[in-house]
């Protein structure tokens, strides 16, 4: 059997049990709804991501006004975006990867 036929197939159990089998750790009684990570670095991520998937091609400055985030801060996430290939960087201009910047 093909790896992707077995994957797909655990795919498909687990969407079965998520629909018919009710989660079994709620019945813990240290279950614990996660927080949202207000402010996280996780979050802080995600708004970048979502800000240029609009299209937008912008600064450093402007991002960090726009998404009310303390620079230092954004320069560290911005730099791990773009070590992992999300983000190009030209000077100041940031843009999604793969995505002609403009000065």
């Amino acid at each position: 059997m093909p790896p992707r036929i077995w994957n797909y197939a655990l795919m498909d159990v687990g969407a079965y049990l998520a629909k018919h089998v009710s989660n079994p750790n709620k019945q813990s009684a240290h279950y614990a709804v996660q927080s949202p990570f207000e402010g996280s670095n996780r979050q802080i991520r995600g708004k970048i991501l979502r800000f240029l998937l609009s299209g937008k091609e912008t600064t450093v400055e402007e991002l960090g006004l726009a998404l009310e985030v303390e620079r230092t801060k954004l320069e560290i996430i911005l730099r791990q975006l773009g070590e992992e290939g999300f983000l190009a960087q030209e000077g100041e201009m940031l843009g999604l990867a793969g995505t002609a910047l403009i000065d």
